[in-house]
């Protein structure tokens, strides 16, 4: 009997072990056995490749030089400076860009064109023409501030170079005079001396040929043109330095015996 009890009290250990065990299980199902969550975790889309918004540094500089050079040319064109103002406001050339230099204005003639003489009306000037003499000038102007004496004759008036007379000394004769200078037509003008032909000391270039025609020599400072007339033949010459805008400032009138 002994031994019976013994496997009873055993087997009523093992039961109340798997009892226990079995409510200790149920207590923690959700622990022991956790369930699947039904929501799905949110996956996010693979992300695209960050493209760079900067400008290569070359291509920066190329930029820049093709802003400076249409800054250039607007710079230089009314017509585009007109178009492109914002409320009249002139485009501005960008910061260290030179801008073009404009074309200089179109030349104005000092009297109407139809009072400026031909190359023919050079065959007298200031009232003198190559059959006057040194007494014909001293009688006009006085005694020249000086005399330049060699083959020929010099008479320097007007600050002793603005007005020569070149008389020849063999004949006594004028041979050529030269007028340098506008300061020079005016004291001229101040002394009563009026002469049309004054008007071309100072006027521009393009003037001259216009008027004047193509010289017979091709200078672009030096503007020969030769004359014949019944009575005289000789040449006339316009000097137009580039330092003064190709301004005509120095008369020169010749004439041959």
């Amino acid at each position: 009997m002994s031994g019976a009890g013994a496997r009873v009290q055993i087997v009523v250990a093992v039961i109340g072990l798997i009892g226990a065990l079995g409510v200790a299980l149920l207590g923690n199902w959700d622990k022991v056995f956790p369930q699947r969550s039904q929501f799905q975790p949110e996956v996010s889309p693979p992300h695209a490749p960050i493209q760079s918004t900067s400008t290569p540094i070359d291509l920066v500089d190329a930029k820049t030089d093709i802003q400076i050079a249409r800054s250039h040319e607007e710079a230089a064109d009314p017509i585009v400076q007109s178009s492109s103002s914002v409320e009249g406001a002139p485009v501005m050339p960008l910061k260290g860009a030179r801008a073009r230099p404009l074309p200089p204005p179109e030349p104005v003639y000092p009297v109407a064109a139809e009072l400026l003489p031909s190359v023919k009306d050079f065959e007298s000037l200031l009232g003198f023409t190559g059959t006057h003499g040194q007494s014909d000038v001293e009688e006009l102007f006085g005694e020249p501030d000086r005399v330049e004496d060699g083959d020929i004759l010099r008479y320097l008036y007007f600050l002793n170079s603005k007005l020569m007379v070149i008389i020849s000394k063999s004949r006594r004769e004028i041979y050529a005079i030269e007028i340098d200078g506008v300061d020079t037509v005016a004291k001229l003008r101040d002394q009563g001396v009026e002469d049309p032909r004054l008007h071309y000391v100072g006027i521009d270039r393009r003037i001259l040929v216009q008027h004047l025609g193509e010289p017979d020599r091709p200078s672009s400072t030096i503007f020969y043109y030769g004359f014949t007339t019944q009575e005289h033949r000789g040449n006339v010459e316009f000097t137009c330095y580039k330092h003064s805008d190709f301004k005509c400032s120095v008369l020169y009138v010749r004439w041959f015996q």
